[in-house]
């Protein structure tokens, strides 16, 4: 759908003649080149009427001509195109100075003067200017271009001043550089030949050029592309990058083979995603079992998608791309394109010229490939006929714009412009292999608007060049025209379209994208297009824009115009210069079309708010030309400059009155943010309110009151109350949210803050009398809002607690009880021990942790104060230690906040914690102990054994084991003891020991898990450990933890030493020998467990010998011991029955000739007068390791016997 308005108007029309063109060309801001049949280019001013101000030769006929404001030349192709005439191709070539060198044109005979002046010519190169330049000499450079049929197609660059030269199917890139004469020091300009060519399927009739981007057209064929080198491509990506102000997604990576086309559908905005995952995810959702959400652990941050989630198959997505391939946005719903998506015979190739072997490291990325749709016949019922291109360049502030803005360069001659280009003021060039594809101002470079149009239809594309990710459908617009079109311009606030009808003007949706991430909201994009001016013009056959002029070349012949064989015949045309209006005339327009259907078609109002808001936002923010300061688009004084900021703020403040009176909650945001742009007090926009209030009809005071109503005929009153008051809660409670005031946008001063919430709770409280305050929304809002906790918490707390009484108290929400808890703790009730804050933290207490972690994941900002942990992280810590626990863990899985900062946060509230009187400083210690083994569970399973840890990483697991051993040092505080949990708080036991898998068994035969002996053996041993102690079951179980890490080899062995070095200095530490055990190395444990604990050496040697030497040692260390205890009859009967279970273990576990390796018996009988005593001695062991070895071999030949006689029954 079209909207049809009239609403664009032109200022001024001037009407001048002038002779056939055969080529024309505008020069902003004011200047118009027209090229005849006679060789000669005449220069119009556009500013004086359109007279006629100078010509210049040209070389050749002209069949194009370009400006290019970098370098202030004009580009040609110059010749007979190749063809059935004839032809022999044409030839590009670039006049210099030719302002400067123009001759005065002659009334009657314009041709002759130009004719006759002077004109160097040179090779672009290749030969060097005369170092003597006069002033009236015009610069001739003739572009080297080798190819069959000569040159079909030429673009410049504006803020580059590079050129593509196209010549059939490739395409020639020339670099324009500055030289400096060696002997006169005089400067010139210079292309030079890049040697880079783009081979393309098709032959391109018109082409563009824009920094690094290239847009070729054919009759059937469009392709859109960028052109880069494989050395710059992670610097571009890390300057666009950090051009992303508002838009959330990561700039787009580009692909390492991307020397091929790719097309627009495989972009880094896509992703695979895990459809069973998804499936499961939804399923789990839809039954309950699991919240959805955008916090730590929901199913948001685990797939990266909201539900529903739309999956395209190939099919669909194929049909899509060939038939409607419009995004949302576009305002048509167009299902009838001509012509088929991302086809694969749209393709380039780049490739190296001779002798440049660097550069086939260009690679080109395609972001548009279009063809048009065949008939049954095989041809083709449409063509190609308009393409144009804009650049959405970013303002500069003017503070920090050059003094030498480009206009002033396009009115110099050329080495005025080089002057410029070198000038100290300006930002530096890029440097690298591909840096002479951007310009100076790239970083400055939102976007480019491409509009390509058939004979009835222009589609509108957008191409983000920001670094942000490109969007699903670059077509931001399909625009049906009234009449067959044969020229498009694209101006900077409209699109002008001439058709045979006359000229059309239609507003744009080029900037919408841009202007969304400059100023955080922009009017929505699916609008329908307006056709806001429609003139009839007769025979109009050329349409230029120059500055702020909108040119018109018309003929009352209806033949095309003269060829290079025609003969030269007077015709006269006719030039229409048309002033555009400027942006606060084109907005002040609207506005009052706008206004003329308020109560009428209130969605018609609002279209065209938006459609005015966004003319002033595109002068305001954005330029088509580069290095533009922030000032409108059309020259003018500082007072119209302050004229435009006026309106543009005024505009905003009419869209927040619009938006404010809307039932939707996401319109009232819009308002808030609208009324924000419009750096508008919170005063003055109630004002505003009650006043907008009162032209609707119903008379309403600051603080909601409702008047009398003027007509009975007008809305209703009720309706109207109830939304105006709605707009002002909600607009209150943004700026509560945002907490910020004045155009500088500074943080709120006690004054304001103190007004701010006095007149919202004055609303929620006046509200109360007819409709009762959502408890869910007020607690939303208290959690996220901290002026209404500084300010305003007695006050806020009364409302809530009005808001969710406690008879309901078993269903309040988890939202409700924190808000209630956090104004509490604000207000001091929970220090002072209030009978109202125990009712809360019953409430709390009450609550599952399913409910109650999401609310904390969702607002964890509350448990911070400045560096450290709040008052309220630590009311939380006392009555739920595990979902504190868990919730921190989350938050570092999550990477919300990282592991340093909670060490440091930790440690530091538990020495303050520890220091003062009455201190729950065990109550930090559990929770900080069981946060380090949630988070010790989720990186020990997402990492292996040898993984490098960081160094948070590393001292937090050097904390955990600090931790364990404090544990087993302190002796355990009775329940009610200062610092342990608050009553009524719930520490559910760990389901699972971190790393209790990797605990070694051999521990569980060791003290305080078994008997322990020590006593009994300690007396004939120095140094004797003192006396057993009976620990709690809490200290077996830190003990169990602490042994677990050491046995998984994943502690730094500077923190096994430092674990070694405590335990020995702390004797009647609680499970001393174990630890011990495991941390001294093999031999020197095993002298100590034979000291003191010889029953659980076989299993200690059953874990951790890994060679014969360990058990030869083992066994000598045995029999030393039986030996020197041969006296104590029951020490000696311990130790032989330890030597005889390490004897069995050894002849079921080894072979024979091992056995008497170990047991030294192969030497014993080599030597003569062996004792054959020992021998004898360990004869059964000897029998049974030979009947162990029979037992095995019998086992296995029955194995392998079964096992083949299987395999022939398969057969």
């Amino acid at each position: 759908m079209v909207r049809v308005l009239t609403a664009h108007h032109f200022a001024s029309q001037d009407i001048q003649t002038c002779e056939d063109p055969v080529a024309v060309a505008a020069v902003p801001p004011d200047k118009l080149l027209i090229a005849s049949a006679d060789h000669v280019v005449e220069v119009r001013d556009l500013s004086k009427g359109g007279e006629a101000v100078s010509t210049f030769p040209t070389v050749d006929l002209v069949q194009h001509m370009a400006y290019c404001s970098t370098g202030n030349y004009v580009a040609t192709l110059e010749g007979s195109p190749s063809g059935a005439t004839g032809g022999q191709g044409c030839v590009a070539r670039v006049y210099s100075r030719w302002d400067a060198a123009g001759a005065p044109a002659a009334p009657g005979a314009p041709g002759a003067p130009a004719q006759s002046q002077p004109m160097r010519a040179r090779i672009a190169g290749c030969v060097t200017p005369s170092p003597v330049q006069e002033d009236a000499t015009l610069d001739m450079i003739e572009l080297p271009v080798r190819g069959r049929g000569g040159a079909t197609a030429l673009a410049c660059c504006q803020a580059t001043g590079n050129v593509l030269v196209a010549c059939h199917r490739i395409l020639v890139f020339f670099r324009y550089i500055v030289r400096t004469h060696e002997s006169s020091r005089t400067r010139y300009i210079d292309f030079e030949d890049t040697e880079v060519r783009v081979s393309l399927s098709f032959p391109p009739t018109q082409a563009f050029l824009r920094e690094e981007l290239a847009v070729c057209m054919g009759k059937h064929s469009l392709l859109v592309f960028r052109l880069w080198h494989s050395q710059s491509q992670g610097q571009a990506q890390a300057t666009g990058s950090s051009r992303q102000q508002e838009n959330p997604s990561e700039a787009g990576q580009r692909p390492s083979n991307a020397s091929s086309l790719h097309g627009p559908g495989h972009g880094p905005g896509h992703r695979p995603l895990n459809l069973n995952r998804i499936l499961q995810v939804e399923q789990e959702v839809n039954s309950g079992r699991r919240v959805w959400g955008t916090g730590p652990g929901t199913g948001v941050s685990e797939l990266g998608v909201s539900l529903p989630v739309t999956v395209q198959l190939p099919a669909i997505a194929a049909e899509r791309a060939s038939r409607g391939h419009c995004s949302p946005g576009s305002g048509v719903v167009h299902h009838s394109n001509p012509f088929v998506s991302d086809p694969a015979d749209v393709a380039a190739n780049v490739f190296a010229g001779s002798g440049a072997g660097a550069a086939s490291d260009f690679q080109v990325e395609a972001l548009l490939r279009l063809q048009l749709a065949g008939d049954p016949q095989g041809g083709h019922g449409e063509e190609f006929g308009c393409l144009t291109l804009q650049p959405l360049y970013r303002r500069e502030p003017a503070a920090s714009a050059s003094p030498a803005r480009a206009s002033t360069g396009r009115r110099q001659g050329g080495q005025g412009s080089a002057r410029q280009t070198q000038s100290p003021t300006r930002r530096e060039r890029p440097s690298g292999p591909g840096a002479w594809l951007s310009s100076r101002h790239r970083a400055q470079l939102c976007g480019v608007a491409c509009l390509v149009a058939t004979q009835q239809e222009g589609y509108l594309y957008h191409f983000p060049m920001d670094g942000s990710a490109p969007a699903a459908h670059p077509c931001v617009a399909v625009y049906p025209f009234t009449a067959p079109v044969s020229r498009v311009v694209l101006e900077p606030l409209a699109l002008h379209a001439l058709t045979d009808t006359g000229l059309e003007t239609y507003t744009l949706r080029s900037a919408h994208r841009s202007l969304a991430a400059l100023q955080g909201v922009c009017p929505p994009a699916d609008d329908p297009i307006c056709l806001i001016g429609l003139r009839p013009f007769l025979g109009a056959r050329h349409l230029l824009a120059s500055g702020p002029h909108l040119v018109l070349l018309a003929t009352s012949e209806s033949s095309s115009p003269p060829v290079a064989d025609a003969p030269a015949a007077a015709s006269p045309w006719t030039l229409y210069s048309l002033r555009l209006p400027t942006p606060e005339v084109l907005f002040s327009d609207m506005v009052a079309v706008g206004e003329s259907h308020r109560v009428a078609s209130p969605s018609t109002y609002c279209h065209l708010l938006g459609e005015a808001h966004c003319v002033l936002a595109s002068a305001r923010h954005l330029s088509d030309q580069p290095g533009a300061t922030a000032s409108p688009v059309a020259k003018v004084l500082d007072e119209s400059e302050e004229a435009l900021q006026a309106l543009y703020r005024e505009s905003c403040a009419y869209l927040g009155d619009f938006h404010v009176m809307s039932d939707d909650a996401a319109d009232r945001d819009l308002a808030a943010r609208y009324y924000r742009m419009a750096r508008m007090e919170p005063q003055r926009v109630l004002d505003r309110m009650a006043k907008h209030a009162q032209r609707l009809g119903q008379p309403v005071d600051h603080n909601g009151h409702r008047g009398q109503a003027q007509d009975d005929g007008l809305l209703d009153s009720d309706v109207l109350c109830a939304q105006l008051h709605r707009g002002q809660v909600h607009y209150l409670e943004a700026e509560v949210l945002e907490a910020r005031q004045g155009p500088s946008g500074e943080p709120l001063d006690d004054q304001g803050a103190r007004q701010l919430t006095s007149q919202l709770l004055e609303l929620l409280e006046k509200r109360r009398e007819g409709d009762a305050v959502d408890p869910v929304r007020l607690a939303t809002l208290v959690l996220r809002a901290r002026l209404l906790r500084e300010y305003a918490a007695s006050r806020t707390l009364a409302l809530l607690r009005s808001a969710a009484p406690p008879s309901a108290a078993g269903k309040t929400k988890a939202s409700v009880v924190l808000a209630l808890l956090l104004l509490e703790v604000q207000v001091g009730g929970v220090a002072s021990g209030a009978a109202s804050a125990a009712e809360v933290l019953g409430l709390l207490q009450a609550l599952p942790s399913a409910t109650l972690l999401p609310e904390l994941a969702r607002h964890w900002e509350l448990l911070l104060d400045g560096q450290g942990l709040s008052e309220l992280a630590t009311v939380l810590m006392e009555r739920r230690p595990a979902d504190m626990a868990a919730l921190l863990a989350q938050l570092v899985e999550a990477d919300t906040m990282p592991l340093a900062r909670i060490l440091k946060m930790m440690l530091d509230h538990l020495s303050t914690q520890i220091g003062s009187s009455g201190s729950g400083g065990s109550v930090v210690s559990v929770v900080f102990q069981r946060f380090l083994e949630a988070f010790f569970a989720s990186f020990f399973a997402a990492n292996a054994v040898d993984c490098l840890m960081d160094l948070a990483t590393e001292e937090a697991l050097k904390i955990l084991v600090r931790s364990y051993l404090s544990d087993l040092q302190t002796p355990p505080a009775p329940p009610s003891s200062p610092g342990s949990l608050a009553a009524g708080a719930r520490l559910e036991p760990l389901a699972r020991v971190l790393l209790d898998e990797d605990r070694l068994p051999f521990l569980d035969a060791m003290p305080p898990f078994a008997a322990d002996l020590s006593e009994r053996l300690a007396s004939p041993v120095k140094h004797a450990p003192p006396p057993p102690q009976h620990g709690s079951e809490n200290k077996k179980l830190s003990l169990r933890k602490l042994q677990a890490v050491l046995c998984s080899s994943r502690l730094p062995r500077a923190c096994v030493m430092e674990v070694l070095r405590f335990v020995r200095s702390q004797p009647k530490l609680f499970g001393n020998l174990s630890l011990q055990a495991l941390c001294l190395p093999v031999r020197e444990a095993v002298a100590v467990l034979l000291d003191f604990c010889p029953q659980a050496v076989l299993r200690y040697a059953q874990d951790l010998f890994r060679t014969e030497d360990d058990w030869r040692h083992l066994l000598a260390g045995l029999d030393t011991k039986r030996k020197t205890h041969s006296q104590n009859q029951a020490l000696s009967a311990l130790y032989q029955q330890t030597m005889t279970d390490v004897l069995d273990h050894l002849a079921h576990s080894v072979d024979v000739d091992t056995l008497c390796r170990l047991l030294h018996l192969d030497v014993a009988l080599d030597v003569a007068g062996a004792d054959l005593d020992v021998v004898r001695a360990h004869l059964p062991h000897l029998h049974t390791c030979q009947r162990v070895a029979g037992a095995n071999a019998v086992r296995n030949y029955i194995a392998s016997t079964s096992a083949a006689f299987l395999s022939q029954l398969d057969h």
